[in-house]
Formats: structure tokens, sequence, C-alpha cells
């Protein structure tokens, strides 16, 4: 994955988290660069990353039949997101270091 892919990849994951929950957000985090930080962290490990993919995962199956256009915009773009970070885990072999 280029840089360019796996910075790409750290935004979507962040404004996902940011746009799921706002104020959880802004409660562990001072500034949307800290969960870019952390985002990025979390993707240097095989095991975080399952994690994270596990953890989209339960969100958009808690709102998969919600039909609120925000929230159907926020599944469809968590859905995406698990895609790309399955296909991304896939070529973790172990943490690696940033």
């Amino acid at each position: 994955m280029t840089d360019e892919k796996f910075e790409e990849l750290v935004d979507n994951i962040t404004s996902f988290l940011y746009d799921w929950d706002p104020y959880e957000f802004k409660d562990i985090y001072q500034d949307y660069e800290m969960g870019l930080d952390d985002t990025r962290e979390v993707l240097s490990s095989k095991k975080l990353t399952n994690d994270l993919i596990s953890n989209i995962k339960n969100i958009c199956k808690d709102i998969e039949d919600d039909m609120d256009e925000s929230i159907r915009d926020i599944y469809t773009k968590g859905i995406k997101i698990v895609d790309s970070l399955n296909e991304y885990v896939s070529t973790l072999e172990d943490d690696i270091e940033l």
C-alpha cells in the first residue's frame, strides 16, 4: 500500500469514528490530528487492526437497519472501510514500526 493510500485509509477511519460519535471522539482526543495519530498507531499492529475491523463491523451491524439518511451514510462508509481494512490487514505480517 502506498503512503498516499495509507493516509487516505487513516483519514477515512478517523472521519468515520468522528462521525459515529463526535462527543466520544472529542472526549478521547484533543483534536483531529491526535485521532489520526492514534489510527496510524492502530494500523501498525495486526492485532489492533483486527480489533478495529471487529469494532467497525459491530457498529455497522447495530445501524444496518436504520433508515435515517445520515446513519445510512455512516453505515456505507463503515462497510467500505471494513473492506479496505480486510485488504490492508492481509498484507501485514506482524506489527510494524512507524
